[in-house]
């Protein structure tokens, strides 16, 4: 018996060492093949905007001329992955801004406040660097928490926003108290443990495609193009360090965000509708009914057979479902808008 339990202590310790050089290999790897300035990077239909918090990258399409639309991303997703959806809104006249969210793409990673209620903030100075008074605003899962949060801090300075299957810490609570995000696990309290997490997983170039797999629906609609562009900020120099800083906070929670707080988004006044996947696992369309009663959205587009990324699952569908919400909102003024019922579609 004891030769057999030193045999099992022997292989658990080599099983244990063989994990511990993996994720030092990965660390590593991380380190060496994050090299490159984020200007080198950027794509060529990007601009750089200045703000209290360094230089904010956005992405551009359409007609400067057009109605200025707004869009916030996914957690370790960047501006770019919006292009075909962006196309299709050029298409329709509207000049399209796709921000890059702190720590993700190519915006400033120097400055480690990741939190939601400064997100917000940063999306309010690209405005105001664009000197764009008022916008139309789309924000889709961890961006729609900051959209929400933007919407709520700052009311006057978006015509109407839609939400694509947010993720804002809503749910789980219903006595109307702020909600309180989940404690961080005790491994996860070591920054240097954080960034062996991040290399092996949201910074490691061969699992991208796992990874955006486990928030699709319809899989096989994931294309070689859309994996490239969220590899394309992977070689950017402190993107594993500052992916585990943000991680900590997205953990952790903003006690100061009033997208967190369902009281203060019972308060919301900017015209705003929800479009959702029936079959989204990150986010259930069960909230999406949640929010749509807190918030007395004005409509409430389902999209039917549809997972946690409607942009890449079913562009075509999306793309027709987001115009007609923009539409909607552009022709219904801020200043008469009214609460309505809440709507379905699809």
């Amino acid at each position: 018996m004891r030769k057999i339990l030193r045999l099992a202590a022997k292989s658990v310790a080599g099983l244990l060492l063989l994990v511990i050089v993996l994720a030092v290999g990965l660390r590593l790897a991380a380190h060496f093949r994050e090299t490159e300035e984020a200007a080198a990077l950027a794509p060529a239909n990007g601009q750089f905007i200045d703000s209290t918090f360094g230089k904010l990258h956005v992405s551009f399409w359409g007609d400067p001329g057009g109605q200025p639309v707004i869009m916030t991303h996914g957690m370790a997703a960047w501006g770019g992955l919006w292009r075909e959806t962006a196309e299709a809104l050029a298409g329709k006249g509207y000049r399209v801004i796709a921000l890059d969210q702190a720590p993700f793409g190519f915006s400033d990673n120097e400055n480690s406040d990741y939190s939601r209620s400064s997100e917000a903030l940063r999306l309010v100075e690209v405005l105001d660097g664009l000197k764009i008074d008022k916008a139309l605003l789309v924000g889709h899962s961890y961006g729609g928490g900051v959209a929400l949060e933007a919407a709520l801090r700052f009311p006057g300075r978006f015509r109407g926003m839609v939400l694509v299957c947010p993720v804002t810490g809503l749910f789980g609570r219903g006595d109307g108290a702020p909600s309180v995000s989940a404690a961080l696990p005790l491994p996860l309290r070591s920054q240097f443990m954080r960034e062996m997490l991040v290399s092996a997983t949201a910074s490691n170039p061969l699992l991208t495609r796992f990874l955006l797999g486990r928030f699709a629906y319809l899989k096989q609609n994931i294309r070689d193009d859309h994996i490239e562009v969220l590899k394309r900020p992977l070689m950017r120099i402190g993107t594993t360090r500052s992916t585990a800083l943000w991680l900590k906070q997205f953990i952790e929670g903003d006690p100061q965000a009033l997208s967190m707080d369902r009281k203060a988004v019972a308060q919301y006044s900017v015209p705003a509708e929800l479009v959702w996947g029936d079959m989204d696992t990150v986010t259930p369309i069960e909230q999406g009914d949640d929010l749509a009663g807190l918030m007395q959205v004005s409509h409430f587009t389902r999209l039917a057979g549809v997972g946690h990324m409607p942009q890449i699952e079913d562009p075509a569908r999306f793309n027709e479902a987001l115009a007609a919400a923009l539409g909607r909102l552009s022709v219904s003024p801020f200043a008469s808008w009214e609460v309505r019922p809440v709507a379905s579609a699809f």
